[in-house]
């Protein structure tokens, strides 16, 4: 069985990566955008793969008036979003994250005593 890397939402064999990502859910995270082509039923779109700190975060697909999400993962998991731009989306998947953060926070802070061991 192959290593794994702990990205915080999902895990990608090492082979993937040779150096640790982890996502800061404490600090804003850095986004960044890979432009793919995407296979539809009648030919191919430009779409966008949208990174937070290195791991993916969502997909967009162009849609009219801006770009449609796709597909979300982790705190972006959500359905039927329209952006008007990049900037937008890139804004919105920052939100997302800092939400978790508060919840993950709000979480820490209501958990009494030490972790449970396994």
């Amino acid at each position: 069985m192959a290593e794994s890397v702990d990205l915080g939402c999902v895990a990608v064999p090492r082979s993937l990566s040779d150096r640790e990502i982890r996502l800061n859910f404490q600090s804003s995270v850095y986004v960044s955008f890979t432009g793919v082509c995407a296979a539809t039923r009648r030919a191919s779109e430009d779409a966008h793969l949208v990174f937070a700190d290195q791991c993916l975060a969502a997909v967009l697909l162009p849609a009219e008036g801006g770009w449609f999400l796709q597909a979300g993962f982790g705190p972006c998991d959500h359905e039927a979003i329209v952006f008007d731009t990049l900037s937008s989306a890139a804004d919105w998947v920052r939100e997302c994250f800092a939400a978790a953060a508060s919840a993950l926070s709000a979480e820490a802070l209501n958990t009494e005593g030490p972790p449970a061991r396994i």
